[in-house]
């Protein structure tokens, strides 16, 4: 297999479709102690030999702590799951 950015059989393209945010494990007096980050990311593969092209959404999340800002936490969570999307 070898990568080639120009001209290539097959094309992979990705973008992201849904990036938010949620409360997640409730605790006593109505609190969340975790945020949980999702993201989808919307992915079109082309067979260019072929003619055909498939698309999907993929989504994954990772949690993190209530007491985490998202600025301190975000590029770690953010490569993790899109290197997981990308693994799946």
């Amino acid at each position: 297999l070898l990568v080639n950015k120009e001209s290539g059989d097959w094309n992979l393209e990705g973008k992201i479709t849904k990036y938010f945010l949620q409360p997640v494990a409730p605790q006593q007096g109505q609190t969340a102690g975790l945020t949980r980050l999702t993201i989808t990311v919307n992915a079109t593969f082309k067979d260019e030999v072929n003619n055909r092209t498939f698309t999907k959404d993929f989504t994954y999340f990772d949690d993190f702590s209530q007491s985490q800002s998202l600025a301190s936490v975000e590029s770690e969570k953010v490569d993790y799951i899109l290197n997981e999307i990308v693994l799946m």
